[in-house]
């Protein structure tokens, strides 16, 4: 498995937002402070706005808009992200072969990694890289 560079951004991107303490961030504040550029940071922030992740807060007049923590963190795994960010979870395309031991250990390897991506919510990895 191969974790794309977008899920890793999602989750610094989360991260950010997480530790704003219930405050609104603009994607520009979010983008610089992760080094990502503002064009991708909007990309990413939209899917997990479509996915009820983050919320979207419009500005008017003098106030700012941005992005905010909509989801409970306590509820949401790598797992979680990683689907939202399409990447794919398998090790290997798992097919049917001639090598009935070599698939079985590779399907056994596959859903022992789908069930580590599902241990640690985020509020567990992002308060745990705190201490």
């Amino acid at each position: 498995m191969r974790v794309n560079m977008t899920t890793e951004y999602a989750l610094r991107m989360l991260q950010t937002i997480y530790f704003a303490d219930h405050k609104i961030v603009t994607s520009k504040v979010i983008s610089q402070k992760e080094n990502i550029s503002n064009g991708s940071a909007m990309k990413i922030l939209k899917k997990l706005r479509d996915n009820d992740i983050v919320a979207s807060h419009q500005g008017r007049g003098e106030s700012v808009g941005g992005f905010s923590m909509k989801a409970n963190l306590k509820e949401i795994t790598l797992y979680d992200i990683i689907l939202i960010m399409k990447d794919p979870i398998m090790l290997l395309p798992l097919k049917e072969s001639q090598h009935y031991n070599i698939t079985k250990e590779l399907q056994r390897v596959n859903r022992n990694l789908m069930q580590d991506l599902k241990k640690k919510s985020l509020y567990e990895i992002f308060v745990g890289s705190q201490n």
